[in-house]
């Protein structure tokens, strides 16, 4: 512990000499020393470059985290969970996470390799540098997903809730594409006047008590059920009008002439229904009527029975 203690104290102390000493001089000294590299070579790649990529990686917390991934913790907020922004911050991507529990210690459900961080501390606190922190329970999580997710959650959401993304050019359907968006746009919330809960201990008793959070998330579990249950129904019935409808195309005329045709016999039915008498019609190869006489349909039954 004093020798923790101790190292903490150095580096606050001598800050910038440590930096020149382990920042600057060392990473550009091991490429040069090493395969003999050149030195303006290893000065921008091992130094510059690294600076400018590992700046870009922790500024991404704060611009990509808000705008591409998903809201599987709290669906009201734009902070998304983003695995590519974890992958370059070190495990600070799950951004939804952190803010929808922000006194939790590892600021992400997850632990190694998804969060390094989280694991780090974890690794301090064995040697006692660490102490005190506080995470959110199974259960409080659970119950957040439920309440307020967009149910893309890996364990609590549904099917549909998960496959609700979009990447660039509909490719790398994974979320480590740093495209990986969901489809839908938060609605922010107005906050009541006591704001988020820092610690446990401002949270309200609803929101701590085990058996409230259990009662309710048997409650919320119920409540998808339905809500999934209601969704299979009403895909079926789609399926079985498409069906329908299928068919009755299907007998309907491929054509206008046969359309024409259908109607034209139809309206000669009617007629001699009506009636009760047919036209007869002698036309030449032009089609032009040489002959058109109409027999009645009560005459010439009389005249086969007389014959």
């Amino acid at each position: 512990m004093l020798t923790l203690y101790f190292c903490f104290s150095l580096t606050h102390s001598h800050y910038k000499l440590l930096y020149t000493i382990f920042a600057l001089f060392g990473p550009t000294a091991i490429p040069v020393y090493f395969w003999g590299e050149n030195p303006w070579y290893a000065l921008f790649v091992a130094f510059f470059f690294r600076t400018v990529l590992s700046l870009n990686g922790t500024w991404s917390v704060n611009s990509a985290a808000h705008m591409f991934g998903t809201r599987p913790y709290d669906k009201t907020m734009w902070p998304v969970e983003n695995m590519f922004v974890s992958f370059v911050a070190v495990g600070e991507g799950w951004h939804n996470y952190h803010h929808a529990f922000p006194w939790d210690y590892r600021a992400s459900e997850y632990g190694t390799p998804l969060n390094l961080t989280g694991t780090l501390i974890d690794l301090l606190a064995k040697f006692g540098a660490v102490y005190d922190r506080k995470t959110a329970t199974p259960n409080m999580v659970k119950n957040r997903v439920m309440r307020t997710g967009d149910k893309s959650h890996h364990t609590y959401g549904t099917d549909e809730g998960r496959s609700a993304f979009t990447t660039l050019w509909n490719i790398w359907k994974h979320p480590s594409n740093p495209t990986y968006n969901s489809i839908h746009t938060p609605k922010p919330k107005i906050l009541q006047s006591d704001g988020y809960a820092l610690i446990p201990d401002e949270l309200k008793q609803s929101e701590r008590d085990e058996d409230i959070l259990s009662k309710e998330n048997e409650e919320l579990m119920r409540r998808q059920q339905e809500e999934e249950s209601r969704t299979t129904e009403a895909n079926q019935i789609y399926n079985k009008l498409s069906k329908y409808i299928k068919e009755q195309q299907q007998s309907v005329p491929e054509t206008v002439d046969d359309l024409l045709l259908q109607q034209s016999n139809n309206n000669v039915d009617k007629t001699a229904l009506m009636q009760g008498k047919a036209a007869l019609n002698v036309v030449d190869c032009n089609d032009n009527a040489l002959v058109k006489r109409k027999v009645i349909v009560g005459a010439a039954s009389s005249a086969s029975s007389h014959h």
